[in-house]
């Protein structure tokens, strides 16, 4: 009835009724570090990174770093 719809909401207001909480998708819940996939489905932190290409990021850095230590 309306009497019982009016007084939840006034319940709620003040916090006495808690809504129900969502705790979100069961994955996200279950990993918590690792739940988004590729297109591989492969878990992101499972992600096989090969030496070569570190090294060339590494050296891309490096590179960056000196060029701004030289401007300066």
């Amino acid at each position: 009835s309306e009497v019982t719809t009016r007084r939840r909401l006034a319940l709620l207001q003040t916090g006495a009724l808690e809504p129900p909480k969502n705790p979100g998708p069961l994955k996200q819940r279950r990993f918590s570090e690792d739940y988004r996939r590729d297109s591989k489905h492969l878990a992101v932190t499972d992600r096989p990174v090969s030496l070569s290409a570190l090294r060339v990021t590494l050296k891309i850095r490096g590179v960056k770093l000196l060029e701004g230590v030289v401007a300066v």
